[in-house]
């Protein structure tokens, strides 16, 4: 997958700790961790507008829940946990019998991103209006906007503030058309179009129609440079509605430009496709903001009234194949960042990896609160729905002690991996052990908890993080067999005065969760 930083578009495998990606807020935020490669399970995940984004089975999304067509609430779910719950809703209409997907979960667009001010070559307002009716010429040196008589004189009034604007020709067949030459001269030589001469630079001259496209240092300008950019594109070539409008192009090239461009200001962005003849494609673009009216010109602006909501549903979750992925925690509060599309996404949670790597370097030198000395964790297991996905975060625990700023701050605890195993050599857990003597365990719900056996100690925590899913909670049986986890394995394993941390959702009402948060059930 690609991030979104304050330099443009990187891939996931070339982010690094220290570096930045982009938040939710639109504003740089730092990159504290990165995760080691795994190879897993690909998953990829599309909205209603056309957005996509690939992920392991782990990820976490940050999605609104819909039930009944309405905004419910902001949860955190697992690309897991949609797979194994479903996506949508079946839902019959009571007066024809007809059976209906719903949608159960949505995705909010970004904040404008925040990108810092940059020295463009042309004018965006400008250069948007000669993307969608102008023409530069490849052989005269001159650049052409095509208008309508009346959208003329604002035209020449905008642009006149940059370049100077030549007399307005009408069209001989039809004087409700016209067009005018813009140019910027060069003082030394007036004979050259320096406005022409820039485009040319932009790899824009001779382009048509069909072939036009969004220079790549105008998609990372400021918020009002591309809002600029923008309010020219749809002045030209945009149709205003009620709450929507739309933007319509021959040059597939300049439409996927303009979709980056729109999801870039936080708006939604839909692209669809149809011959316009029978050799060329046509593209509309539909688009909502609920912060800003993408018009410039009058007429159009004044037809518009601000969206309700830019969040699209979730349509479709599939299973792709396998390959290697990471994961990266990010500095800011609420841990989203953007992804491919422009998708917020969220990564790796804090309580069942931070916060034991925490108790780990910091308590072996002592915690305090108010004056209270903590007990030492030196020992904790982490629990997830299987062993397999518990030792992956045991591994990333493990990477992120051999960091070269942790191994310059607290030394060599020169992690190991044992594994235990039951009498027929099958797997039961696995234990990371530390020169400090710290342990971590990593065991799946199912799972034993081994190290009183293997060292003779008792976990000061154990971390249940989302063990639960809508596949291993179907029946009555495996909800006990959670439960019992729990209630039995877990409490009978910790030791005097320990605790035990349980993260998840709540898949069914007798799940773990709703036991765990029953009243009845306190003792």
């Amino acid at each position: 997958s690609k991030i979104l930083t304050p330099d443009g578009w990187k891939e996931m495998g070339d982010i690094c700790d220290g570096d930045y990606a982009i938040g939710s807020d639109g504003k740089p935020t730092r990159v504290i961790y990165t995760t080691t490669p795994v190879y897993d399970d690909v998953y990829e995940l599309e909205t209603m507008d056309g957005r996509k984004a690939r992920c392991d089975g782990e990820h976490i999304w940050y999605v609104r829940k819909i039930i009944n067509n309405r905004y419910k609430k902001h949860i955190l779910i697992t690309t897991e946990q949609m797979v194994s719950g479903g996506i949508h809703y079946e839902r019959i209409d009571k007066r024809t019998g007809f059976v209906f997907a719903e949608r159960k979960y949505a995705i909010d667009t970004v904040k404008p991103i925040e990108f810092e001010e940059k020295s463009l070559p042309v004018e965006p307002y400008t250069l948007g209006l000669i993307l969608g009716d102008g023409s530069i010429d490849p052989k005269w040196g001159s650049v052409l906007l095509t208008f309508g008589v009346d959208d003329g004189k604002f035209y020449r009034t905008e642009i006149e503030k940059f370049y100077y604007v030549y007399k307005t020709r009408l069209d001989k067949r039809n004087t409700n058309v016209g067009n005018f030459d813009i140019s910027a001269f060069d003082h030394s030589d007036k004979r050259i179009n320096v406005l022409h001469k820039k485009l040319t630079e932009l790899g824009l001259k001779g382009k048509t129609s069909h072939t036009k496209f969004i220079p790549d240092i105008y998609l990372e300008g400021s918020v009002e440079q591309r809002r600029r950019l923008l309010m020219g594109l749809m002045d030209s070539d945009g149709t205003p509605r009620k709450t929507s409008s739309s933007f319509t192009t021959v040059s597939e090239v300049l439409a996927d430009g303009f979709v980056n461009l729109v999801r870039s200001l936080g708006g939604k962005a839909l692209k669809r496709k149809r011959f316009s003849n029978k050799e060329y494609m046509s593209y509309s673009i539909s688009i909502m903001f609920t912060d800003f009216i993408p018009f410039m010109l009058p007429r159009k602006r004044d037809k518009m009234k601000l969206g309700t909501h830019t969040w699209s549903p979730i349509v479709s979750v599939k299973h792709v194949g396998k390959q290697f992925g990471k994961c990266i925690k990010v500095e800011n509060t609420d841990g989203l960042y953007i992804t491919e599309d422009y998708l917020m996404t969220h990564n790796t949670t804090w309580f069942s990896f931070f916060l034991p790597i925490y108790e780990t370097l910091v308590g072996q030198y002592g915690i305090y609160f108010n004056d209270t000395l903590f007990p030492e964790v030196d020992y904790q297991v982490l629990k997830g729905k299987t062993g397999k996905e518990a030792k992956k975060r045991l591994m990333n625990i493990n990477n992120f002690l051999n960091k070269k700023l942790i191994l310059d701050l607290f030394g060599d605890l020169r992690p190991s991996f044992k594994d235990v195993k039951d009498k027929k050599g099958k797997d039961q857990s696995d234990l990371l052990i530390l020169k400090n003597s710290y342990v971590f365990e990593a065991a799946g719900i199912d799972q034993p908890i081994r190290g009183f056996n293997t060292l003779q100690m008792r976990p000061k925590k154990v971390t249940y993080d989302d063990p639960e899913n809508s596949e291993n909670t179907k029946t009555q049986n495996r909800r006990e067999q959670n439960q019992k986890d729990v209630m039995e394995e877990a409490f009978g394993a910790v030791a005097e005065g320990g605790c035990i941390i349980y993260i998840g959702n709540k898949i069914h009402q007798d799940d773990t969760i709703g036991k765990l948060l029953n009243p009845k059930n306190k003792q």
